[in-house]
């Protein structure tokens, strides 16, 4: 009867370690959109086609992620009338609210370009690249790239 005692209580112990060690994990995840999105956006008038355009400001936190490989979570926004892409845009919201949509901002926003074929889906995908921070983009870019890109199951 002890010995049924202690296992229990083993058993019991074991199970809520493992339930803060996963919730411990959760709290260290780091979201990247939240990163990103810390973009100061100025207009400056541009000479060449004579408007007021945004320029980027990026913080210091964004400028220590370029380069790096990270890991981000979001929705594909498909560039052709494919099943499989390998060159999208990835979101940090759904189509239906995403920044082309006028419902996000540019810092929401990402292409990707990933070895792999990755199906579209209307469910948010994970992806691991190396991201590209564009400090100057031309009329039309995104902010930010996603190089070699791969699907991360989660």
């Amino acid at each position: 009867m002890k010995n049924s005692i202690v296992a229990i209580a083993v058993i019991v112990f074991l199970g809520a370690f493992q339930q803060e060690a996963v919730a411990q994990k959760a709290k260290k995840e780091i979201n990247n959109w939240q990163i990103l999105s810390m973009v100061l956006m100025q207009k400056k008038f541009d000479e060449n086609i004579g408007l007021d355009v945004d320029v980027p400001k990026f913080g210091k936190k964004v400028k220590a992620l370029d380069g790096e490989i990270i890991k981000i979570k979001g929705y594909i926004l498909p560039l052709k009338a494919s099943k499989n892409q390998k060159y999208f845009i990835l979101s940090a919201v759904p189509f239906n609210q995403c920044f082309f949509c006028g419902g996000a901002g540019p810092e929401s926003v990402m292409e990707v370009f990933s070895k792999k074929a990755v199906k579209s889906s209307k469910k948010p995908v994970t992806l691991k690249g190396k991201l590209q921070v564009n400090y100057n983009p031309s009329i039309g870019q995104v902010l930010y790239t996603l190089k070699d890109a791969e699907v991360i199951e989660e």
